[in-house]
């Protein structure tokens, strides 16, 4: 059954997304949630766990299809030097807890994936886990070796 799921590339209607993805990421959030029960206390409901995945397949889908995401292009990666990198993070906040995390890729100037990091943050604003973000972003850039970083906040 979880193999026939993850071989149904069929695309959901108006979600960008194909059910193989989307169910991929499901699965893993209901792992991650039981987890973070289990270690932290921390519990989402259903429709965060639904939410929150179909957000991360919405942007993670057009990178198994090898296209360009809609909100990158391609020519802004190309004017870099190869020792160059792109960061791209973001922080979280759940609203009824107020439990942050924050997260991030690096890529080439390219855009082929280097690297992905995530960092559970504690009871933070949207704001600070948005530069804790930058911050672990930077940090991790710089502890891999890579220290040119375009500024595009």
């Amino acid at each position: 059954m979880v193999f026939s799921n993850l071989c149904c590339h069929n695309k959901l209607q108006d979600k960008g997304s194909t059910w193989s993805c989307l169910f991929g990421i499901v699965a893993w959030r209901l792992w991650k949630n039981r987890n973070l029960f289990i270690f932290q206390n921390i519990n989402w409901l259903a429709s965060e766990i639904i939410k929150s995945s179909l957000s991360w397949a919405q942007h993670f889908e057009p990178f198994l299809t090898k296209a360009t995401p809609l909100t990158t292009t391609h020519e802004g990666h190309q004017h870099l030097a190869k020792n160059w990198v792109h960061l791209f993070v973001d922080g979280a906040v759940a609203r009824d807890s107020g439990n942050a995390a924050a997260g991030g890729v690096i890529r080439d100037r390219s855009g082929n994936w280097i690297l992905g990091f995530t960092h559970y943050l504690g009871r933070y604003s949207p704001l600070e886990a948005e530069v804790c973000g930058i911050l672990d972003g930077i940090l991790v850039s710089l502890s891999r070796g890579y220290k040119k970083i375009p500024n595009s906040v």
